[in-house]
């Protein structure tokens, strides 16, 4: 099954919301495609995966520019 997890944070300090995602993707990556989508420029996958201590080399991890007029977009 394929499967996108939007984080939809996009300011502040990378915290909790993030650290959800990160966990939710871990699991799930291990029997489905996985893809977090998100809005902080610079976040990659290797690093939101040693932030949460956790393996996402099985999750792709897409940067998408926000647009608070167009939330449903991405």
């Amino acid at each position: 099954m394929k499967i996108a997890i939007h984080c939809e944070p996009n300011q502040g300090s990378v915290g909790g919301a993030e650290l959800s995602v990160a966990t939710l993707a871990h699991t799930l990556s291990t029997a489905h495609d996985v893809r977090i989508i998100h809005h902080r420029r610079g976040l990659t996958g290797e690093r939101l995966g040693e932030m949460a201590a956790l393996d996402l080399s099985r999750a792709d991890t897409v940067y998408q520019p926000w647009a608070p007029d167009d939330a449903w977009s991405c």
